[in-house]
């Protein structure tokens, strides 16, 4: 890796990398790779393919995530700035990356997170037809009625209640991650990363605004659990 390529992740830092890593091995990085160009290979253009390879190469250290800029993308590959910005776009649109921007604890902007995603198999829908999101969704079976005072759903939003357990893992993990920096808030005063991700997945499904839901719940998590820490210490003594 060049001197460029190691300022470029540490303006994230490692330890923030390996929150996002993606895939369990380089290898099944590598085929998901492989997957998405021979997929995608009538779709995108040759700069798009060659920045994938690129990050690919990057990514390889933390499994799918990477924190390299644009600069440095446009500069290794010969390339404008502008170039790099329009291949970033087409291979987010076809389901291939995503960007996940981070926050300090302040609220200020860091360096975004560029992670490359897994390869899922696509039912193409007809023309005019929302699918949603991830790639992949597929029409379930019609959902039952929520009772009154829950979270009603657009076609769109119903999409995301997916039924295969593998695309509804893959979800959870991608909204995980984009709120990891809620975690970090939170990390230091008792809430555990597990407990963490059970809050984000049952709140997905009914949250309106998800960010200000599960900050709010994590909150009165950590709050409740040290009220009953220092009760139970009351009575020990």
């Amino acid at each position: 890796m060049t001197t460029n390529e190691n300022k470029s992740e540490n303006l994230i830092g490692f330890n923030r990398l390996n929150e996002h890593v993606v895939f369990d091995s380089k290898k099944e990085m590598n085929y998901a790779v492989a997957d998405h160009l021979k997929s995608n290979a009538a779709f995108l253009r040759d700069n798009s393919k060659n920045i994938l390879n690129y990050l690919a190469k990057i990514a390889s250290h933390h499994n799918g995530a990477c924190g390299v800029l644009y600069d440095t993308i446009a500069e290794r590959l010969s390339i404008t700035k502008r170039t790099v910005e329009r291949c970033m776009s087409e291979l987010k649109q076809n389901n291939i990356i995503e960007v996940v921007k981070q926050y300090s604890k302040r609220g200020g902007r860091m360096s975004s997170v560029i992670r490359i995603l897994p390869f899922v198999t696509e039912k193409k829908a007809p023309v005019g037809e929302d699918v949603g999101y991830p790639v992949g969704n597929e029409s379930g079976p019609e959902h039952p009625k929520k009772p009154s005072g829950s979270k009603s759903q657009s076609p769109s939003e119903k999409d995301t209640n997916l039924s295969n357990p593998l695309l509804s893992s893959y979800k959870q993990g991608t909204v995980v991650a984009s709120l990891l920096y809620i975690f970090d808030d939170f990390r230091n005063k008792g809430l555990s990363r597990p407990k963490f991700e059970e809050i984000v997945k049952e709140a997905i499904p009914e949250a309106i605004n998800l960010k200000a839901y599960v900050r709010s719940v994590c909150s009165n998590y950590v709050e409740n659990k040290s009220k009953f820490t220092n009760r139970f210490k009351k009575h020990c003594v």
